[in-house]
C-alpha cells in the first residue's frame, strides 16, 4: 500500500532540477606596487585594471564590464565586480599583468565569489 501511495505522489507532483548560475562575480585583489608609497585609491585600481585589460585583450577589453565597488590603502586590496561571462578574461589579465606608470605592480587574486558577503569579513571598514 505504501509503495502504492508513493508512486501515485510522483505521478501528481513531478517536479524539476533547476542549476541557477550567477551572472556576477566579485574579486577579492591584492596589489602589490614596487614604490611603496603609491596611490592606492578606487580610482587608481580603476584604471590598473583597465589598463590590464586593454594590454591583454586590446580593444575588446574596453567593453568588458569592470567596476572597483572598495578599495582599502592600508592592506592594499579592493574588491572588483564583473559579469559571468568577463571572468576569466578579466581573471587571466590581472594575473598576467605587471607594470604600471612604469612602475613594476603584481596583481593577486585572494579570493572570488559571486557573493559579495563572502568578501566582507576580508576587507576593512568602509573609508
Amino acid at each position: 500500500l505504501l509503495k502504492m501511495q508513493v508512486e501515485n505522489a510522483k505521478e501528481s507532483f513531478p517536479f524539476k532540477t533547476l542549476t541557477l548560475k550567477p551572472r556576477e562575480y566579485f574579486f577579492l585583489i591584492q596589489i602589490d606596487f614596487e614604490d611603496k608609497d603609491a596611490e592606492f585609491s578606487v580610482k587608481v585600481v580603476k584604471n590598473m585594471l583597465d589598463q590590464a585589460v586593454t594590454s591583454f585583450l586590446g580593444l575588446v577589453g574596453k567593453g568588458l564590464s569592470l567596476n572597483v565597488l572598495k578599495a582599502d590603502s592600508s592592506a592594499k586590496t579592493a574588491i572588483v565586480h564583473t559579469e559571468e561571462k568577463n571572468l576569466n578574461a578579466i581573471w587571466g589579465a590581472m594575473t598576467l599583468f605587471s607594470r604600471f606608470e612604469d612602475k613594476h605592480v603584481r596583481i593577486r587574486v585572494i579570493k572570488s565569489s559571486s557573493f559579495l558577503l563572502s568578501l566582507s569579513d576580508e576587507v576593512g571598514p568602509p573609508s
